[in-house]
Order: C-alpha cells, then structure tokens, then sequence
C-alpha cells in the first residue's frame, strides 16, 4: 500500500477519498495548499512553492494499483520516489544518496528560514537523479495518510514524525530518524502501535546509535541524541559533512565481542531505568487517582445535583402552558424539557423526537452550515443551506399557539399550580386540548418530509403538576425534493401553505437574540 505514485513525470496522490466524500468534504480547496519543491544545484538549494495542479479519477490516471472509484490529485513533478519507498528498498547505496539530498535540503530550509510543514516519510518525494526533493503540502496529505491501516501509516509516517513536534523540532527529529535509519539499517523508534511508539519517544526508549554501530562520529550522536529527545533541546547544525564521510569501522573478532558485552550491559541499565520509571508513572497515577477519588465523588454529586436543578419542569404552569411548552421542546429538539413534560407512556414517541436530535446534531459535528433549525428560524436566518426541523402554524383549540415557551427551571423552586379557571385541581385530575400543526423534516437526502398532524392530547395533573399523559394522532404526509422547496420559497413564497405565521418568526427571532451569541453578533454588526 502506498499514497504517493509518478508517471509521466506528474506526482500522484491517493486522496483515498471517492468522488462523493471528495466534493463534501470540500477537499477541491486543498488544491491551493502550498508544498515547498527544492532544487539542488552543487552546493546551491533554490526553494519554490509547490502545489497540485487537478484532481483526477483513478481510473483514468492509467495507475492500476489504486482503486478506481478514488480521486487523485496531480501535480507536475518528475519520476522519483518517496522517502518511505526508499527505505523499504534494498539498495543501500540508492538509499544513501537520496537521504542525503532530503538532509541537504533540509538544511537549507533552516538557513533559509523556510520550513517544510509536512515531515512525513510518504509525503516527501526525491528524483532519481537526487537533484529534486519535493514536500507535498501538509493538510491532505495528512488526510490521506490518517485514512491508512495502522501498520501502513506506522512505515510510510508515523516512524518519521514526534507528534508533538512542530517547525524547526520536527525538521530535526526527521534529520535524526534518516541518520539514524541510514546508519544503523532500522528506525529508533520502530513500534507499529502509534500510542506505544509516542510512549517510548516520552521515556527516550531506543537505542543509542554509538551502542549499535562502533565509532560513529560523536557530532552526529550529540546531534540525534537532542533531536530524539522528549523535549528536544537546541540542536546544532546536522553534521552533513561527518554524515557523507562515515564509513563503519572493520574491528576484529576480539573487539566485536567487547563491543557486544558493552552494548549489552547498558541495553539491560537502560531497559531497568525506563521500567522503573513507567512503574513509577503508573502506580503514581493509581495512587493520584485513589487520592483524590472521594473528591471526584463529592464534585460530581455536587455537579449531577446541580445539573438536574438547571433542567426545566412544569411546575406552577397552566395545562394550557405545558401545552405549549411540550411542542416547543420538539420544534427546538430541546430533549430535557421533552422528557420534563411528558409521560413513560409516551416513550416510543420521545425516542423518536431523539432520533431526530441526534441526527441533527450528528450532522453539524461534520458541517455546521448543515445543522437542524426549527422552520421560523430557517426563515429569520435567510440561510437556505440549513436543514429543518420543527413546526409550523401550530394552534391549540383553534387559536396561534407559542412554539418558543420555555418553563421555568427546577432551581427556581417554582410553586406548584393549585386552581385554574376558578376550579381547583386534584392529583389525577385531566385535561384535553386539541392541537394541529405542520412538521417539517429535511432528514432525508435532498427531500423535504411535511405531515399535517391533528393531535389530541390528554393530560394528567401528577405530583403537583401537569404532564403530557397520552396523545392521539391524525396526520398526512406529503414529500418534495428540498432544492424544489428552497427554489420555490425564494422566487415565489406566497405559494407555500406549511411555512411559519408572522408571529412564530417573531418568537423565533426573540429566540435566536436570547440564545444565538453568533446570529446577535451578526445583527449588531448589521445594524451599526
């Protein structure tokens, strides 16, 4: 498996994405990312920016390792290959020329103040002749590469980066790994697992170059030893030229076994430190944990109390209130007051109400230009990408009903309601209204979902206050593709029978300047 392909001399990257997922996750602006292309020329190095050209699909790029249905993007470049293929060879002499043009190079962008973003193995491509070192820009490259099986991103990336390292550190740590690599045929840090190998970055766990090869220069040990460290300290310039002269010593028999019994025994101090110093994170952790687990308690009670006072409750409302308050829960997919307002006998209905929540919010984690907003929002906000969700001209025995009503919260110990309309209530006693509405739902791929619904609803006076108890439904459901909607509400709005009264998009506007920190920003702004 491999990311990185040339043909042709143009550079191929595997996006790993298909067509679809390319255009909605909006990749297209990757394009203008910029890489940074070295040219080498006897002791000169000329940086230029760099970028892809186009996008093309695998098929048609005549590259038949790759799956077809993917969108690669091209750039023109030269016939070469990637660091991490080159390390994969078996040709030591090849891999050495071309780890010393990207060192070379590397230096360089330091002197010149010009440092490469991305450091990973895959995502820097060298030229045949050593001449050209290219770094393809960061951000989809690293996208392509995080979509790789764990052993895959370990060997083409992972082992060439400190995930914690940026800029001028992680210019060094790479210079280390490919010294390192060069010089003693295997990665310092050589684990597959990502979380294991950043562990061992942390507690320094590789072993010291001088205790692998003998009489490898003391500037390059001094240097990989800083730049392979947990905190790297400042690095003096990478010994290029000690690097290009190295050669390994030929010692004799004698001198290797000496050699051996050294390397051994501060392989077994060095395993005996680090043990002892992850038992000692660890059991510190234990006992940091068991210390303070009586806290923890204490606070989250304290936390969980304090959470469940700031819920909503019907409490001292009228039934007509609870009413109103319940429908409002659902046009804003305000699931505690939904819950706060109705009864267990209503379950079914409420985990669908939460479907639909958890939909939106699914939704707007990856985009927030697609979140749900109830419809009189979607008309305040002149935003047509939005989805929708919510009611529309919604009525309680026949009269405007408040799709935006909120109870009061349980912290402000509300008293509860003991007479209305002049008869006073009693714990069973029970109500009923009748209700209609639209619903509007954009859940589907480019649909729009409007029920009518006819609803009668009972409720019951429990524990001092008025609950949702039972619910009978009529409803008729008609769909049309959203774009016809969003089309039509934009050329032609008197058309629509379903959209919000004048008096639900007031509420919803009070609504959004209450709660909406970045619709109110807006509208000062707006305003000034």
């Amino acid at each position: 498996m491999k990311l990185i392909h040339s043909k042709n001399n143009s550079i191929f990257l595997d996006t790993r994405m298909t067509s679809q997922s390319f255009a909605k996750s909006r990749s297209q602006e990757y394009l203008r990312e910029k890489g940074l292309l070295a040219k080498i020329s006897d002791n000169c190095v000329e940086l230029i920016p760099w970028a892809f050209s186009e996008t093309c699909p695998a098929e048609d790029s005549g590259i038949h390792e790759i799956e077809k249905e993917n969108i690669l993007l091209r750039g023109d470049a030269f016939d070469g290959f990637t660091l991490a293929e080159l390390f994969s060879m078996g040709e030591t002499e090849t891999q050495k020329k071309a780890s010393t043009a990207v060192l070379k190079v590397l230096s360089s962008c330091i002197e010149q103040n010009k440092i490469p973003e991305n450091c990973g193995g895959e995502g820097i491509f060298i030229s045949r002749d050593f001449n050209q070192v290219l770094f393809l820009p960061k951000s989809i490259y690293t996208h392509a590469v995080s979509c790789l099986e764990k052993e895959d991103y370990s060997r083409l990336h992972g082992k060439f980066i400190n995930e914690l390292l940026t800029k001028l550190d992680a210019v060094r740590f790479l210079q280390a790994v490919i010294s390192y690599k060069i010089i003693s045929g295997s990665f310092p840090f050589n684990e597959n697992d990502s979380a294991i190998r950043q562990e061992d970055i942390r507690d320094g766990n590789y072993r010291k170059i001088e205790f692998l090869v003998k009489s490898v220069p003391e500037s390059i040990c001094r240097f990989i030893k800083k730049a392979l460290a947990r905190k790297p300290s400042p690095a003096n310039e990478f010994p290029l030229e000690d690097f290009l002269n190295f050669t390994p010593a030929e010692i004799t028999q004698d001198e290797q076994i000496l050699f051996r019994e050294k390397t051994k025994k501060y392989f077994a101090k060095q395993d005996k430190r680090i043990a002892f110093r992850r038992k000692i994170r660890y059991n510190r952790t234990k006992i940091t944990i068991s210390s303070v687990t009586g806290i923890i308690i204490v606070s989250l009670a304290v936390m969980f109390y304090k959470t469940y006072m700031d819920k909503p409750t019907t409490k001292g409302l009228t039934s007509h209130q609870v009413i109103e308050m319940y429908y409002s829960a659902i046009n804003t997919l305000n699931m505690d007051a939904v819950n706060q307002c109705s009864s267990k006998k209503l379950k079914s209905r409420t985990n669908m109400i939460n479907g639909a929540f958890v939909n939106s919010k699914t939704k707007s984690m990856y985009d927030l230009n697609t979140e749900s907003v109830s419809p009189a929002e979607w008309v305040v906000r002149e935003q047509p990408t939005l989805n929708i969700y919510g009611l529309t001209q919604f009525t309680v025995n026949e009269k405007q009903g408040k799709l935006f009503f909120e109870g009061p919260r349980k912290n402000t110990m509300p008293k509860p309601i003991e007479s209305e309309d002049g008869i006073n209530i009693r714990e069973g006693d029970t109500k009923t209204y009748s209700v209609s509405f639209y619903v509007l739902d954009t859940s589907g791929e480019d649909s729009l979902s409007v029920c009518r619904e006819n609803e009668k609803v009972t409720l019951a006076f429990t524990k001092g206050k008025w609950i949702v108890d039972w619910i009978e439904t009529e409803l008729e459901e008609k769909l049309m593709p959203f774009s016809e909607f969003v089309s039509l509400y934009l050329s032609n709005q008197e058309s629509i029978e379903f959209l919000p009264t004048d008096a639900e998009r007031s509420e919803a506007l009070a609504y959004m300047l209450q709660y909406d920190i970045a619709y109110r920003i807006t509208k000062e702004v707006k305003n000034r």
